[in-house]
């Protein structure tokens, strides 16, 4: 009985080393060879100036909007500093231009310090186009289309914004909904 269990564990190990050479037989011959070859300069220049595709979704739209609207949006008046808020709508997307279209209410005020005291100086609350373009790995503002004052106000609209959006648009946006407003923006910015 002895004799039958020690011949089962010597074939059973056999076994098992057998497998174990395999698999380390194998993982041998598959790895490659790290070898450090120096490139040539347009070999190195082509590798820095590669840009990796860049996802455009709703994050990246909003995040683009918040750190570059008060750049275009609003000209400060009072050599004060430009806040904005925004509710986006929603955007088109040409992939062959790298064009992006962003249909946003924009919330903007222009505050300033006077002695003490947050003074505000000029401000914009209305619908606006936002042209966005990929360039180099990046996403920017390249201009932005306002609509009409007056009479020619709602046809704007209808021509700068898609169906889906024009109506909301028109009717305006609630900017009490809007955080943080640019007034509370500007009061942590001055303090």
């Amino acid at each position: 009985m002895l004799k039958k269990t020690l011949t089962g564990f010597l074939i059973v190990g056999f076994v098992a080393l057998v497998a174990v050479a395999g698999i380390a037989i194998r993982i041998r011959n598959s790895k490659t060879v790290n070898q450090n070859v120096p490139l040539d300069s347009a070999t190195q220049t082509s590798l820095q100036n590669a840009v990796v595709p860049l996802a455009v979704n709703e994050d990246l739209i909003k995040e683009t909007l918040k750190s570059s609207l008060s750049k275009v949006a609003l000209k400060p008046e009072y050599g004060g500093s430009v806040f904005c808020s925004n509710h986006l709508y929603g955007f088109d997307e040409d992939k062959d231009s790298k064009m992006i279209s962003v249909y946003v209410w924009v919330y903007c005020e222009e505050y300033f310090k006077e002695a003490q005291d947050i003074k505000m100086g000029s401000g914009v609350s209305y619908p606006i186009k936002v042209a966005m373009e990929i360039q180099k790995g990046t996403l920017g503002i390249q201009g932005i289309e306002v609509p009409q004052d007056g009479e020619g106000y709602a046809s704007s609209i209808r021509d700068m914004f898609p169906d889906q959006y024009e109506t909301e648009a028109i009717n305006g946006f609630d900017v009490a909904l809007l955080y943080p407003t640019p007034k509370q923006q500007a009061g942590e910015y001055f303090k």
